[in-house]
């Protein structure tokens, strides 16, 4: 007998995992006129951490929620609260650890500030992995993510 999640179920990881990816990083408004290639280099560094960050923590979301489906596939709720909501706040925590570039702190902290409201609105609503103020909030903040150049963050997971 072969195991097929239901459909609500594979929707709610696949936001999910995205949601997670855009919290896990954005920043929507840094600015890199300058022409100077130390702000240049430096930025790309703080991408790359930050994208090295969120790529393995959504690989951690999606095999857990694999697994976590494969048990309960009904139990959106609980992949949401068991899964989602602990990895991203972990990807969160770490994220929070990185020093941005010079110039770019009002717009980390923005895609911090979003990435976590995101997450406390889905621990309160669960149900709103794939609809709702929850995950319209994570998808702002993956097109903060986008918009600073980042590529995993602004993806999220996808299981």
């Amino acid at each position: 007998m072969t195991f097929v999640p239901s459909r609500v179920l594979v929707r709610a990881v696949s936001a999910l995992t995205a949601m997670a990816a855009l919290l896990a990083l954005g920043m929507g408004c840094g600015d890199d006129d300058s022409g100077d290639e130390g702000d240049s280099e430096a930025r790309q560094e703080f991408i790359a951490q930050a994208d090295r960050i969120c790529g393995e923590g959504d690989a951690e979301i999606d095999a857990a929620g694999q697994k976590f489906s494969s048990r309960r596939p009904d139990d959106v709720a609980g992949l949401v609260s068991m899964i989602i909501v602990p990895g991203q706040r972990e990807q969160l925590e770490q994220l929070k650890r990185l020093e941005p570039p010079e110039g770019d702190e009002e717009a980390w902290s923005e895609f911090l500030d979003t990435y976590e409201l995101g997450v406390d609105q889905l621990e309160d609503a669960p149900g709103q992995v794939t609809n709702g103020e929850a995950f319209n909030t994570i998808l702002e903040a993956r097109n903060i993510a986008r918009d600073y150049g980042m590529e995993a963050c602004a993806r999220g997971a996808s299981a």
